[in-house]
């Protein structure tokens, strides 16, 4: 009688452990890759939106994997202040495919770099406290803005 609730918690436990540490890695990759664009590299090496995205794909551990479940997103800025952007989910809980732009940006401008990643949530009665999005699947979010090095 016992055991269904226990190991349900325990896959409950499991599961938001592994989001958790799936986020930290997508956020890793994210910081790690856009300081190419920071510092310049990215635009003197003239990394294309491809190259960029396989460089955050690089940064990854096998727990996630390097399909259409990541979008990667670059715009640059004139400042903070008129820095805006659009939701990265559709108005039924879809990805917006749209947000796969490419603008790394010249010296001392402001750049966004955001990447999403859709992860499917399995455990059934968590269903309703992780899923974020369509098709039972946890919405992963993360992102860096920064001011471009003068180079």
């Amino acid at each position: 009688m016992i055991t269904p609730v226990f190991l349900i918690l325990v896959f409950g436990v499991f599961e938001v452990g592994i989001i958790f540490l799936a986020q930290s890695t997508l956020q890793n990759a994210v910081s790690q890759s856009a300081r190419l664009i920071r510092t310049g590299q990215a635009q003197s090496g003239n990394l294309s939106a491809s190259d960029f995205r396989a460089r955050i794909c690089g940064n990854f551990t096998s727990l996630l994997s390097c399909g259409a479940e990541l979008q990667v997103d670059v715009q640059n800025f004139a400042n903070f202040s008129t820095a805006s952007y659009a939701n990265p989910l559709n108005p039924d809980g879809t990805i917006n495919t749209n947000l796969q732009n490419y603008s790394p940006g010249g010296s001392a401008q402001i750049v966004l770099v955001r990447a999403t990643y859709s992860w499917p949530v399995m455990t059934p009665l968590l269903t309703p406290f992780l899923v974020n999005m369509a098709n039972n699947s946890h919405l992963l979010v993360a992102s860096a803005a920064f001011r471009n090095e003068p180079y």
